[in-house]
């Protein structure tokens, strides 16, 4: 196996051990920390808003609204300006259970990441921001070619 080979299917492995199903009783799953996170920083955003920004799947934005609704974690409402849009508002029982997730994600990452001396982290923090930014270049100039 080559380095470049191995370097992906670790990474693909780290990865699989960040996002394993572990709500802390949360009952948050997947990606709803992320729209929690953004909805808070938001006023009134529509599902399309939501999966554009956090490069989710609509279905995936749609299953996690309907899993935050019934949490009571979130409110749909109906556009002003556009009867055929709803928008999502976080509720103030949703802004708790984003701060129990935050607390949550932030044992996690301490634990994750505890083995690394601060050098290590900055290190990889820098080499993966490279990566990112390469691949998230090679995305959106495939996505206007596209269109």
């Amino acid at each position: 196996m080559s380095v470049n080979e191995e370097l992906f299917y670790t990474l693909r492995r780290s990865n699989a051990c960040l996002r394993r199903k572990h709500d802390g009783g949360s009952g948050c799953h997947g990606g709803s920390g992320r729209i929690l996170d953004f909805l808070d920083e938001s006023v009134g955003v529509s599902q399309q808003q939501l999966a554009d920004t956090l490069c989710l799947r609509p279905q995936s934005v749609s299953e996690g609204i309907c899993r935050l609704e019934q949490l009571g974690w979130i409110l749909k409402k109906q556009s002003d300006s556009d009867r055929r849009q709803f928008l999502i508002f976080i509720t103030e029982e949703g802004k708790q259970a984003r701060e129990n997730i935050r607390e949550e994600r932030k044992k996690r990452a301490e634990r994750f990441f505890g083995v690394l001396t601060d050098e290590e982290k900055e290190e990889l923090l820098r080499l993966l921001k490279k990566i990112n930014s390469e691949w998230e270049g090679y995305y959106a100039a495939a996505a206007s070619d596209a269109e």
